[in-house]
């Protein structure tokens, strides 16, 4: 059993050196210690940092403590549906249906607004199909999946890109590279906030497009946590506990305490 373990964590780690990713691990997880994937390091975008806060609190109530593996979208599906990693933080609802074999865990830990942002006062938007017949070079952060899924079919290919970080994507709006761009609104505004480069007074928020619960996923070995994670963040939704930290990140980013 130990030898499968470690041959396994092995080939993980493996990969991780051959997608260039760096993580600190110990030769193996231990038994209260539990490794969740998420697209963002420490320190970066506040909806990342909100996550953590929350289940970290969450698990250690649990007994456990959280392991915050920083892999790549597509890397982290694929890593937490082989079990080399426990689960992943930080999906939509609908992500399970296009990944049958990992188990939602039923409560969302938040509830994230996807914003439209334009430089040009032109540009006037209040839906997804808002999109449809227009013309628009349409931008949004690299690892985001709702906004290629809802606008598939409204928006050309060619006219549709990702950003590799928000910051970026900004800065490509207030110069005209791009119309729209697409993001998460609490991490627009904080680097709105707290960022200083040319155009950014021009930048607008157009409308919200969606509203999105996040939810965490697990690998089907630690299925059994599932139920007692929902009920471990009902409980601190009822203490207002994620309401705390909501506010904490967001005024930690807006003072430009992080970037």
């Amino acid at each position: 059993m130990a030898g499968t373990s470690l041959k396994r964590l092995s080939r993980f780690v493996a990969g991780l050196v051959g997608w260039g990713l760096l993580i600190t691990l110990t030769p193996a997880f231990a038994r209260d210690e539990i490794a969740m994937t998420m697209m963002f390091r420490e320190g970066e975008a506040p909806e990342g940092q909100l996550a953590l806060r929350i289940y970290r609190e969450a698990f250690g109530r649990m007994g456990l403590t959280l392991v915050n593996v920083y892999l790549p979208p597509k890397r982290s599906s694929i890593e937490v549906e082989t079990g080399n990693v426990d689960g992943e933080l930080g999906r939509a609802r609908d992500y399970a249906s296009s990944h049958p074999n990992l188990v939602r865990v039923d409560e969302s830990a938040m509830t994230l607004r996807v914003a439209a942002y334009a430089a040009s006062p032109s540009i006037k938007l209040t839906s997804w199909d808002s999109f449809r017949n227009t013309e628009y070079r349409v931008e949004h952060r690299f690892g985001m999946q709702i906004p290629p899924s809802r606008l598939a079919g409204l928006v050309r290919h060619e006219l549709l890109s990702s950003a590799p970080t928000s910051l970026s994507g900004l800065k490509k709006l207030a110069i005209d590279r791009s119309d729209v761009y697409i993001d998460f609104e609490d991490n627009v505004e904080s680097l709105l906030k707290a960022s200083d480069f040319p155009g950014r007074e021009r930048i607008n928020k157009v409308c919200i497009l969606e509203r999105v619960p996040i939810h965490a996923y697990l690998n089907k070995r630690r299925a059994d946590l599932e139920p007692t994670l929902s009920a471990v963040l009902r409980q601190m939704k009822a203490e207002g506990l994620i309401d705390k930290y909501q506010k904490e990140v967001a005024a930690e980013f807006s003072a430009g305490k992080r970037q």
